[in-house]
């Protein structure tokens, strides 16, 4: 029963209180009234430093969907760093969960920070070659919540307050996707203490896929064929608050194939991230577009590695590189040993890399000179069909 004397004083009631179970401190009168809180705050204390119960199953950041006959070519942008971008064919089938490692894995860093992910429709371009890959606007705004509706208010009125709000949330997001966690109990759909309408719905990386999102029936992406496939893009935030941006956006379309699989396809790499310890207005860095990207990052096995947690990829003040990581009883040299082949086989890749560049321009510089060749005979052609007026005149 709670002490009255104890309310009128101001003082918390000594009932309130949760004893430790091991020891029954209220029926010992040995324990003074200071060794009794000091027990209180102890058992407090390490409720409060208990570690969260891990999540059971496979880890949905690492474990790859199982194999799919469809692909769509996206193109990852860096927001703000020029020139610095990839582009990927990814399985439909890859969850956000994926996403968000194949990006991590794509730019070299180690996930450390809070990541988020918009999904927005309207979406339009920078048609500028400096901001290309990056989008420019985007945005729809929710249906307003029935529960605001005042039936007592004038339809002037009632269609002012709806266009406040289209304009007020025209930058809504289809889905905000949030880490695996962060949207159960509490937060769940939780627009915080501010009303955040920001966005429709609210839900976790391992709920939502690629296919929800874009769908070669355009009818069946994620603005239910109001918006083209090119329209809708996707905002991934990494060190939330910060200018680590990534826009993805559609590249070049679905690709089928009768061979079904999981593998990621890196079809183009270029430049590489400020240091993740910096920020990107205080490094001392080399310019992110003149930054050098491994080889190895381009090899499908790589990728699979990647999500067994058997190498990294990190990035530098110069480049980006792929790195093996120490697992189980793995000594220094064994590591070294796997790294010294790991960079055997990216100077590989790198020799063949450039001898097909050097074949390419060669075979460029041949169709170069063929046309200006057929030029030349078109022109001295045309010079000997044209009749000679002057001698006509005479």
């Amino acid at each position: 029963m709670t002490d009255i004397s104890a309310l009128s004083s101001g003082k918390r009631p000594r009932d309130d209180i949760d004893l430790p179970q091991k020891e029954n401190v209220a029926s010992n009168p040995i324990v003074s009234g200071g060794k009794k809180r000091r027990i209180v705050s102890d058992s407090l204390l390490l409720s409060k430093q208990a570690p969260p119960p891990q999540p059971t199953g496979p880890d949905p950041y690492r474990t790859i969907p199982p194999p799919t006959h469809e692909w769509i070519q996206l193109r990852f942008q860096l927001n703000r760093f020029k020139g610095v971008y990839r582009i990927v064919q990814v399985p439909v089938n890859y969850t956000f969960a994926n996403l968000h490692t194949l990006v991590q894995y794509l730019f070299g860093w180690n996930g450390i920070h809070t990541h988020k992910t918009r999904v927005y429709t309207n979406v339009e371009m920078y048609k500028s070659a400096n901001r290309e890959g990056c989008i420019k606007s985007y945005g729809q705004a929710p249906e307003y919540p029935e529960g605001w509706v005042i039936p007592t208010l004038s339809e002037e009125l009632q269609e002012q307050t709806l266009s406040w709000w289209n304009i007020s949330n025209s930058e809504a997001a289809i889905y905000e996707v949030v880490a695996s966690g962060k949207n159960q109990g509490k937060l769940k759909n939780s627009r915080g203490y501010f009303l955040d309408y920001s966005w429709h719905y609210k839900v976790e990386d391992p709920e939502l896929t690629l296919g929800d999102v874009w769908n070669i029936d355009e009818e069946k992406n994620v603005s239910k064929g109001e918006y083209t496939n090119h329209h809708v893009g996707l905002i991934y935030e990494y060190e939330l608050n910060c200018p680590w941006s990534v826009h993805i956006t559609i590249d070049d379309g679905f690709y089928r194939s009768e061979c079904p699989g999981n593998d990621v396809f890196i079809v183009s790499a270029k430049g590489a991230p400020s240091v993740e310890e910096k920020h990107h207005w205080s490094s001392d860095h080399t310019e992110g577009c003149k930054k050098a990207v491994s080889d190895m990052l381009l090899l499908s096995s790589t990728w699979k590695r990647y999500c067994r947690k058997e190498i990294n990829t990190r990035t530098l003040g110069t480049e980006l590189v792929v790195t093996v990581l120490k697992i189980g009883n793995m000594t220094d040299e064994q590591v070294k040993a796997k790294q010294t082949k790991l960079d055997a086989q990216a100077d590989s890749i790198r020799k063949m890399r450039d001898q097909k560049e050097i074949e390419r321009k060669r075979q460029v510089r041949a169709q170069r000179k063929l046309e200006r060749e057929a030029e030349q005979r078109r022109a001295l052609e045309e010079s000997d069909s044209e009749p000679e007026y002057a001698s006509d005149l005479c």
